[in-house]
């Protein structure tokens, strides 16, 4: 079964396990842009092309975040909670949040 942008957390969408290697990471985008890339795609129905561009899109960003550690942690933060994309948004809230001693981390 494909599995879709909407439902799938990064790790489930590239098939690997949160404690996944920066190498296992890399090789499981490139099976996974191998199968889904859009041009792949191109000259089946639109609906189909469309599925695959969003997939494909959530799978590269799912590959630079889990490449990034200060991004990844902060995924893996939100993923905790229930988030299953990673935003911007809340790495900024994060850096203007301060420890207890006042200091901004």
């Amino acid at each position: 079964m494909t599995p879709t942008s909407a439902d799938s957390d990064y790790y489930t969408l590239l098939s690997v396990s949160q404690q996944a290697s920066v190498d296992e990471i890399r090789a499981a985008f490139h099976r996974f842009a191998r199968r889904h890339h859009p041009d792949n795609f191109a000259g089946r129905a639109t609906a189909e092309q469309e599925r695959h561009a969003e997939l494909y899109r959530v799978g590269t960003e799912a590959y630079r975040i889990l490449l990034d550690p200060v991004r990844r942690k902060l995924y893996d933060e939100g993923l905790s909670q229930g988030q299953l994309r990673y935003t911007e948004d809340r790495a900024r809230a994060r850096r203007r949040t301060t420890s207890p001693g006042g200091v901004l981390i």
